[in-house]
């Protein structure tokens, strides 16, 4: 693993301690209810450098488009793309897929790195066949989400292409976390607005795991968040293959200082709610658990000590997809999503 990264995050250091002079989170029957939102309030001014998350509406909206790809699917109703427009010029498109036959909750699934929509064809189709709504997003200045080349903040050039270009923002001090999660949660508002959605889950892969990790984190609206193959704490990252991750999920980032991936994964998975982690076993491109699982599995007994054990105060499990090796949402972890949403 990588020491000095794993230093830069003292919650990632092998403790439930809360960085910044806080005290360290203890297990008790509903732990959550005294720590855990102070800590929620605290990432959600660090990231958007307001007290609340944003809920502005869709820039534009438009209802009812069409695409080859699902106009023939019978579990589709109706698609509308929503556009968000974001600082330094970036935007996000998203989709909201309507389901033919509604059960009442919204799951929003998050691409990774480089993917656009049609990488998720398979797994939207199956989840409008359950009766979910779907918000479909991608990262910033991926798929949909055009790299600005020419882009300027206050008259200086700033060329945005991928991730990577936020470090001159960054260190110039304008935010730019927001822009991974801001279309997430605005998303959720309107698809609560427009639709007859009471419950919200949260699914993603790879970058889009880190992501649902990031925004069930901040977002209690989220009731269960699957991340597939998208984040480790940094102390069981390891350079050698390749999983220390992108610009957004290194111990850099201010962020981390005050909540490490551990207690990342328990904002998202305190008392009503529910944190599946689904890894690859021998993924060949990033979060491979293949000779680390000893050290997951100690850390997810770690996490679900400090809900209490019991279910109705919070929920974190882990499950590994034995002897896969595609960077992929395989059908085992589909049903699991699937059964995870159910509960």
């Amino acid at each position: 693993a990588d020491a000095s990264r794993a230093a830069e995050a003292p919650g990632d250091a092998g403790t439930l301690a809360v960085s910044g002079g806080s005290p360290p989170i203890p297990p008790h029957t509903c732990p959550g209810e005294d720590v855990l939102p102070a800590l929620r309030a605290r990432l959600v001014l660090e990231v958007f450098r307001a007290p609340t998350l944003p809920d502005a509406p869709p820039d534009a909206v438009e209802v009812g488009v069409s695409a080859a790809a699902f106009d023939a699917w019978t579990e589709l109703a109706r698609a509308d793309e929503l556009l968000f427009a974001m600082d330094y010029g970036t935007s996000s498109t998203a989709l909201l897929l309507h389901p033919a036959a509604p059960r009442g909750e919204l799951v929003v699934y998050h691409l990774g790195h480089g993917q656009g929509f049609g990488a998720a064809l398979p797994i939207l189709r199956d989840l409008l066949g359950r009766g979910l709504h779907v918000v479909v997003l991608a990262m910033p200045l991926t798929g949909p989400n055009p790299e600005l080349p020419e882009a300027t903040v206050e008259g200086a050039p700033v060329p945005l292409r991928g991730h990577d270009s936020f470090a001159a923002l960054e260190a110039a001090g304008h935010p730019v976390m927001h822009l991974f999660v801001e279309p997430v949660h605005r998303a959720i508002r309107h698809a609560l607005a427009v639709t007859d959605v009471a419950t919200v889950h949260m699914v993603g892969l790879s970058g889009g795991g880190w992501t649902t990790v990031l925004a069930a984190a901040l977002d209690p609206r989220i009731r269960t968040s699957v991340p597939i193959a998208g984040a480790l704490p940094l102390d069981l990252r390891e350079e050698a293959r390749g999983d220390l991750g992108d610009f957004e999920q290194l111990g850099e980032r201010p962020l981390y200082r005050l909540a490490g991936y551990r207690e990342l994964y328990l904002l998202a998975s305190g008392p009503g709610r529910a944190q599946l982690q689904i890894f690859n076993e021998r993924d060949e491109c990033c979060f491979s658990v293949e000779g680390r699982e000893d050290a997951l599995r100690a850390m997810e007994r770690e996490l679900r000590t400090a809900l209490g054990g019991d279910p109705a105060c919070g929920d974190f499990r882990v499950h590994v997809v034995r002897d896969q090796v595609e960077h992929a949402v395989t059908e085992e972890a589909l049903e699991l999503v699937a059964a995870a949403l159910a509960r």
